[in-house]
């Protein structure tokens, strides 16, 4: 379902920017981009050749690494914070282009190995974590392992590898790492209604009832035996999922479970895009309410938001999550 919804708004946008050891007023564009199934968030920085008459300088004085903070707004009301991190990488031809990522732009730079003897992966996510200095907040799967072992790689490849084979959620925030496997709010109660805030709908629900799966999961223990159990409604639509480094059935049983409640979950898919006002973050949980199609309307933890500043106004896409 997509819906325009025409609104009048004369609110004027505003952002400071601070990119090492400049604060700056003005930007060509800027996008960010948070998601539950990204581990970083991104963000990327447009400025016009001529930034307060300082453009020649700024292009040549700033550097990747530099620490780069984010705050948007309107005219009259509060600023926030959106996005903290650093210059990831610099592209500079009609305009000065700043990719940047957040905290997890350490994990990047940082090396770890080990070998562990009798641990858990909530052991191994953690001690990963502290290396590049980052708490870890929330619980990850119970997978128990007589012995695992972390070739060299960065931080960053090896949360991501541990996050993609045991099927948890894993994203930064600041300079924590919020992990789960299915993450409820930790933040606010973010209000969203048709007729007040939300520009365009690009939504549908999707009952459970139709949407009623079987499982097979198929798990590879370290001595590459094999593992299998069945989870959901037995006629159900059939999946089959891989798994490694299963330590046991009930291990097993576990992760297949989760994963099967994001697959069977009624909820909303599609997006819906809103003013940059209220303010929403990852962890929050959107209340939306829409009068013409009530189906619509619930709390809904957030998936993902894509934050846009420039000429066309100051707008977020948000995808909602599971219902809850």
């Amino acid at each position: 379902m997509k819906r325009l919804l025409f609104f009048i708004m004369a609110f004027i946008p505003l952002c400071n920017l601070t990119i090492g050891n400049y604060q700056l007023k003005a930007a060509t564009h800027i996008e960010i981009i948070s998601d539950t199934e990204q581990i970083a968030d991104e963000a990327k920085i447009a400025l016009p050749l001529r930034v307060q008459n300082e453009a020649k300088q700024i292009a040549g004085a700033i550097k990747e690494g530099d620490k780069v903070a984010i705050q948007l707004g309107f005219e009259g009301y509060a600023m926030n914070e959106e996005f903290t991190g650093y210059v990831k990488r610099i592209q500079a031809s009609e305009e000065l282009v700043l990719l940047c990522e957040d905290e997890s732009y350490q994990l990047h730079r940082t090396q770890v190995a080990k070998i562990f003897q009798q641990t858990t992966l909530t052991e191994i996510v953690q001690f990963v974590a502290s290396q590049a200095n980052i708490q870890v907040v929330g619980v990850v799967p119970t997978v128990n392992f007589e012995k695992f072992i972390i070739h060299p790689s960065t931080a960053y490849h090896t949360l991501k590898t541990l996050r993609d084979e045991y099927r948890f959620t894993a994203y930064m925030s600041g300079s924590k790492l919020f992990v789960g496997t299915a993450l409820g709010n930790q933040g606010k109660v973010v209000k969203y209604h048709t007729h007040k805030n939300v520009e365009q709908l690009d939504l549908q629900f999707e009952q459970e009832e139709g949407r009623l799966y079987e499982v097979e999961a198929i798990g590879i223990t370290e001595d590459n035996q094999e593992i299998r159990v069945m989870v959901g409604t037995k006629g159900g639509a059939r999946r089959t999922l891989h798994y490694t480094n299963i330590e046991d059935e009930a291990s097993l049983k576990l992760i297949a479970q989760e994963d099967l409640d994001q697959l069977g979950a009624s909820g909303l898919s599609g997006s819906f895009l809103a003013w940059g006002l209220p303010y929403i973050q990852l962890g929050d949980l959107i209340d939306f309410t829409d009068p013409g199609y009530t189906e619509l309307s619930g709390k809904y933890l957030t998936q993902k938001i894509v934050t846009t500043w420039g000429k066309d106004g100051f707008h977020r896409r948000v995808t909602p999550g599971r219902s809850v």
